[in-house]
């Protein structure tokens, strides 16, 4: 895929973007160092071992909205952790986690809508 993609990159920015099954370091760092950018969610067993996000079952316990993200400066990818209807985790090379915006969304706990900032 990279190699059709080659002949097309002097003219367009490309920024892909996979689902779990796909998303993991070495492949954003492999992408990354090929002058490409990506993005994805990751499931929690390909976040790396010493990475300081707190763990998927101590910030699900958390309000929903809450966010928290580190940055692998050597390889250049952030890790954004947030609580939605799940805990949802992310990795990219070319994403962050600002700007924030409001979102109003149904809470089935508290059943009415909710303010957030995502």
């Amino acid at each position: 895929m990279l190699d059709e993609l080659k002949a097309l990159k002097g003219t367009q920015p490309y920024k892909l973007y996979f689902d779990n099954l796909f998303t993991g370091m070495t492949l954003l760092k492999y992408l990354r160092d090929n002058n490409y950018e990506g993005t994805g969610t990751i499931r929690e067993n390909r976040v790396p071992k010493g990475c300081p996000l707190t763990n998927k079952k101590a910030i699900e316990k958390r309000p929903r909205g809450t966010y928290e993200s580190t940055l692998d400066k050597a390889n250049g990818i952030i890790l954004v952790r947030w609580v939605d209807n799940g805990v949802v985790t992310t990795a990219s090379t070319c994403f962050g986690t600002q700007p924030l915006g409001l979102t109003m969304e149904w809470s089935q706990r508290l059943p009415r809508v909710l303010e957030l900032n995502h």
